[in-house]
């Protein structure tokens, strides 16, 4: 069974969960002092290697998404940019983030509000001027300028004001889009190896929220 399948059949397990249940006994544990909050703080993790893919290939790449699963996505480069856009390109990875996030949030609150979806489907489109990143125009920034999403829902006959709640509530607790409209700060760190620079190198540079 494929990686797809998998989920789809876990899924279906799962339609009759309870989040307010699953969630309950976490939020409580949170809100107990300082040790329980620490268990709040989780870290998500994403990593690139040239063991498949050769260093010296420029048009592409393969992400891991988190540090357990063996899964990993194959990454191409925009034909905007020279590519080939045979793969999903970094770019295309943020809207997914983003898709992902806002979908599992809206799934998470509806079913703590006892609403029951008959379909979900989260559109994002990101819009980004390249010449920043080719660098032909100062004035481009080197960032997306914009991200469109679109939702779509069918609660049935569900009350539309709890509709409402659900999507206000999921436009505040969505961390991706929250994360986006108030950017964090972002850390770098280099390791240069061999004799471009001395072994074991680093140089960090911090990115503030604008």
């Amino acid at each position: 069974m494929n990686l797809t399948n998998n989920v789809i059949a876990l899924a279906c397990d799962s339609t009759t969960e309870c989040m307010n249940k699953r969630q309950a006994p976490l939020t409580q544990a949170y809100r107990s002092g300082p040790e329980g909050a620490a268990g709040a703080m989780v870290v998500d993790y994403a990593s690139t290697s040239s063991e498949r893919v050769p260093a010296a290939s420029p048009l592409y790449a393969e992400v891991r998404l988190t540090r357990h699963l063996p899964h990993s996505v194959p990454v191409g480069v925009h034909t905007a940019v020279g590519g080939e856009c045979d793969f999903p390109t970094p770019g295309d990875l943020l809207c997914g983030a983003l898709a992902a996030c806002l979908d599992s949030t809206l799934r998470i609150i509806a079913n703590k509000l006892g609403l029951v979806l008959r379909s979900l489907a989260v559109q994002v489109e990101g819009r980004v001027d390249v010449r920043g990143t080719l660098r032909v125009d100062k004035e481009t920034p080197v960032a997306f300028q914009g991200f469109d999403v679109c939702v779509d829902i069918d609660a049935g006959d569900g009350d539309g004001k709890l509709v409402e709640l659900l999507i206000n509530a999921a436009e505040q607790s969505c961390i991706v889009l929250q994360t986006l409209r108030n950017p964090a700060a972002c850390t770098l760190t280099t390791r240069v190896a061999g004799g471009l620079a001395p072994a074991n190198t680093l140089e960090v540079r911090q990115q503030q929220p604008a």
